[in-house]
Order: structure tokens, then C-alpha cells, then sequence
């Protein structure tokens, strides 16, 4: 792989690395507990993809996040970055 495709890969890593974070994180708090398996969660979670690039993720049908499309911006140190937008359902 060249650089520019090992940079791509590093940062589509970075983004679904937090992207799962923030949804582990909310379906913890939905259901109370964070001794779940990805198992338990089968039939439970969905995610819709809207037309702006966004998607909705859904537990037992009820809106739990929606992310919007990731975007690369420059750091402080001047250096590349991605950022996860999101927000979190009730």
C-alpha cells in the first residue's frame, strides 16, 4: 500500500474505533448495564443511512444515536484529524 492509502486506512480505523465507543457507550446507558455481549444485541440494534450520508442507529426500534458524516479537519499541532459528530437520543 502506498502512504496516502496507509493514511486512509489509519484514519477510517480512528473513525469506527470511536464510533464504536460512543455507540458501546450508549446502548450501556440505554439498557442499564455494560455487561453485554454483541449477541444479546442481535434483532435489537439497526442503523438506518439517510441521504445526507448520516445514520440512525436504532435499539428496540427507538432512536438511540445518529452520526453525522465524519470529516477530516487539521489539529492544533497542524497535523490531520478526524471528528465523529454525533448526537445522542434520550
Amino acid at each position: 500500500m502506498g502512504m496516502v492509502s496507509d493514511t486512509a486506512k489509519l484514519f477510517a480505523d480512528s473513525m469506527l474505533l470511536q464510533k464504536e465507543k460512543l455507540l458501546r457507550s450508549a446502548i450501556s446507558c440505554k439498557i442499564g448495564r455494560s455487561d453485554w455481549s454483541i449477541e444479546e444485541m442481535k434483532g435489537r440494534l439497526r442503523y438506518i443511512v439517510w441521504p445526507d450520508k448520516s445514520e440512525t442507529y436504532l435499539l428496540d426500534e427507538a432512536p438511540l444515536m445518529r452520526f453525522l458524516p465524519f470529516e477530516l479537519e487539521v489539529g492544533e499541532d497542524n497535523k490531520p484529524c478526524v471528528s465523529v459528530k454525533y448526537e445522542a437520543f434520550g
